[in-house]
C-alpha cells in the first residue's frame, strides 16, 4: 500500500510542497532503498529472537512514520518520513516471507509464496484507486492517515493471533553468527542467480510506478482517479502470473516462459510507445510484463530460500533487499530521465 497509494497524488504533492518532480519521485526511491536494506538487519534478528517481536517493532515504526508523512510541512521532512516508513515496511515484508518459509516446503512453499505475492499485488491494484479517489475528494495527506490506521489494525491482530514456531526451527547462535550467515548465502552461486533474476525483473515494475503519474496526468491529461483504475490491469497481470505457478510444476519451464515474456513485452512497449503514444500503448505491454514478473519472482523467492531452511529470515531478507534496492536504483534513474 505505502509504495503506490500516493502515486496519483504525486503531482499534487510536488505542487503543495513546492518541490520538483525529481524531488517528489525521490520519495519513492528512498522508501525502496530503506525497504530493501533494512531487511538485511531484520532477517538475522528474527532468526535469533523470533519473528513476532521484530514484526511488532516494524509495524510500530511503520505506523509512526506514516503519521509523520501525513504531517510533513515540506519536502525534506516528507523524504525523511518516507525513508523511515520504508525501514518499517522492510521488516514487515521480510518476516511475512520468512514465516511462510517456516511453515511450508517444496511446491507448497512456491504456492504459498505466490499467495503472499498475490496479496501484495492486490494491494497495489486497489490502493491507487483508493489514492485517486482520496486525491479527488480530499488531500494527499489522507493517504498516510489511512496507512497508519490500517497498520494499527493489523498490529492489534498480530498481537493476538500471530504465533512463533518453536525455537528448534530457528538459528540459536550469537548475533554475529546470525549475520555471518549472509556469507554462506552469497557463496552459493545458485542463490545469487535467483536473487539477481528476481531483482532485475521486479525493478521494471517500479520504473513504471515512478514515471507513470507524471506521464499520464501531465502529458496524456487523465485524472488521478482514472490513473488509479489503470492499476487494475497492471496489478491484475501480476496476480494472474502468480496464479500460473500453481499449475506449472517445472521450475525451468517457469523461468523460461517468464523471461521470454519479459523480453517480448519490453520490446513491444518500446515499439508501440515510439510510434503510437497513448495510454493503452503503455499499459497493455506493462500488463504483460507484470504477468511475467508474477511467474518469475515467486519462483525465484521459493528457490532462493528453500535451500536455507535454518536461515529463512536471512535468505528472505537478502531476496527482499535485492528486489527493493534494484527497484530503488531503477526509480532513481527513471526520476532523472527527461
Amino acid at each position: 500500500f505505502a509504495t503506490v497509494i500516493y502515486l496519483p497524488s504525486m503531482p499534487a504533492i510536488s505542487h503543495q510542497l513546492q518541490a520538483g518532480p525529481t524531488a517528489t519521485e525521490l520519495t519513492l526511491t528512498l522508501y525502496m532503498l530503506a525497504f530493501g536494506l533494512s531487511q538485511l538487519i531484520y532477517g538475522p534478528l528474527s532468526d535469533l529472537f523470533g519473528r513476532k517481536r521484530i514484526l511488532l517493532f516494524s509495524m510500530v515504526l511503520y505506523c509512526l512514520s506514516s503519521l509523520a508523512s501525513a504531517l510533513s510541512p515540506n519536502i525534506t521532512c516528507f523524504l525523511i518520513a518516507r525513508l523511515i516508513e520504508g525501514a518499517g515496511a522492510g521488516g514487515i515484508t521480510a518476516l511475512a516471507r520468512a514465516s511462510v518459509n517456516d511453515r511450508f516446503s517444496d511446491k507448497q512453499l512456491t504456492v504459498n509464496l505466490s499467495y503472499t505475492a498475490i496479496a501484495a499485488s492486490f494491494a497495489s491494484m486497489i490502493s491507487p484507486i483508493v489514492g485517486g479517489w482520496i486525491q479527488s475528494l480530499t488531500t494527499w495527506r489522507v493517504n498516510f492517515y489511512f496507512l497508519a490506521t490500517y497498520t494499527l489494525v493489523l498490529l492489534i491482530w498480530v498481537i493476538w493471533h500471530f504465533h512463533d514456531l518453536p525455537y528448534t526451527n530457528r538459528a540459536k547462535h550469537s548475533l554475529c553468527a546470525a549475520f555471518g550467515r549472509y556469507r554462506d548465502l552469497f557463496q552459493d552461486a545458485e542463490f545469487r542467480v535467483y536473487v539477481l533474476a528476481g531483482s532485475i525483473a521486479f525493478s521494471g515494475i517500479t520504473s513504471y510506478y515512478v514515471a507513470s503519474p507524471f506521464l499520464f496526468q501531465h502529458q496524456l491529461h487523465i485524472t488521478p482517479s482514472t490513473y488509479g483504475y489503470l492499476f487494475l490491469l497492471t496489478s491484475g497481470g501480476f496476480i494472474s502470473g502468480s496464479l500460473v505457478n500453481k499449475w506449472l510444476d517445472s521450475v525451468q519451464f517457469r523461468f523460461r516462459l517468464g523471461v521470454a515474456l519479459l523480453v517480448l513485452s519490453a520490446l513491444v512497449l518500446c515499439l508501440l510507445s515510439w510510434y503510437v503514444f497513448t495510454v493503452w500503448s503503455v499499459v497493455l505491454p506493462v500488463a504483460i510484463y507484470t504477468f511475467a514478473v508474477g511467474i518469475v519472482y515467486p519462483s525465484c523467492m521459493a528457490c532462493a530460500v528453500a535451500k536455507f531452511k535454518q536461515s529463512a529470515g536471512a535468505a528472505a531478507a537478502v531476496m527482499g533487499c535485492g528486489q527493493t534496492c534494484a527497484a530503488g536504483l531503477a526509480t532513481a534513474i527513471m526520476a532523472n530521465l527527461p
